[in-house]
């Protein structure tokens, strides 16, 4: 199941991946077929010393495969941040996904993006080629999951407005989460998005949260075969393979 995640640098997502594929290690790099560390691919191919040198700064080269041995059925794609505003970048990462999301070869296909947004920056959650490159994701041909990350963040901040409204201490702890909720939604949804957000979560903490990532991801595709497969490669919500197996047993029986 190939996924490209995206999102500027410290957005989580390496922390992100980790957890989807129950992994402590880095990935490594799948290369016609097979697994290499860093170091071994360096040794094997001298042109790894770019990509090598692209991952010390937290970026890579788009076209990498990089695989969790703990979870080789998933593979990922990452790119560079876009804080610089590089439309060359802009234009390889929009090239990538036109090209991967029409492929007829399921192998091939990129089957959905992860769009990784921290909110511990809540006056500028996206930068102009963030959004551009937001919009080319919400009206292109694949499926796509915004992780809005970091939200302990907007917590932190609606405590403390709850306490300088008057609460208690104990009220504003117990208050915080849904009013950062709320505030979220009525200031930044509709600017991140417009009137018609796609499939999105909120992650205060990533650990214990996979099993709602993975049933978005499943809500965003429309393909049988596509969500079949993810559910075979999953690990995260045994609840979403139990239901959707049945639902197939059904199926056949009616």
């Amino acid at each position: 199941f190939r996924v490209l995640v995206l999102g500027r640098a410290n957005a989580g997502k390496t922390t992100l991946l980790k957890a989807v594929c129950g992994a402590a290690g880095d990935p490594k790099i799948l290369d016609q077929g097979t697994l290499y560390s860093f170091h071994q691919k360096r040794l094997h191919d001298e042109n790894l010393k770019r990509l090598q040198d692209e991952r010390q700064l937290g970026e890579h080269d788009i076209n990498t495969q990089l695989v969790f041995p703990s979870n080789p059925g998933f593979i990922f794609h990452d790119s560079q941040g876009f804080e610089a505003g590089s439309e060359e970048e802009l234009k390889t990462v929009t090239e990538f996904i036109r090209s991967k999301g029409g492929s007829r070869n399921m192998r091939e296909q990129l089957h959905v993006i992860w769009y990784c947004i921290p909110t511990d920056n809540e006056a500028r959650l996206l930068s102009g080629p963030e959004q551009e490159l937001l919009r080319e994701c919400i009206t292109g041909p694949v499926p796509l999951v915004v992780i809005f990350t970091k939200f302990d963040s907007l917590e932190a901040r609606a405590f403390c407005e709850l306490k300088g409204a008057g609460l208690t201490r104990q009220q504003a702890r117990q208050g915080a989460a849904q009013h950062a909720y709320a505030e979220f939604q009525r200031q930044h949804l509709s600017c991140v998005f417009g009137e018609k957000p796609p499939h999105y979560i909120c992650l205060k903490k990533i650990q214990g949260k996979m099993a709602e990532l993975i049933q978005q991801t499943m809500d965003a595709i429309d393909v049988d075969a596509l969500k079949l497969l993810l559910v075979s490669v999953q690990r995260n919500n045994l609840q979403l393979t139990i239901e959707y197996a049945v639902r197939r047993c059904v199926a056949a029986l009616c």
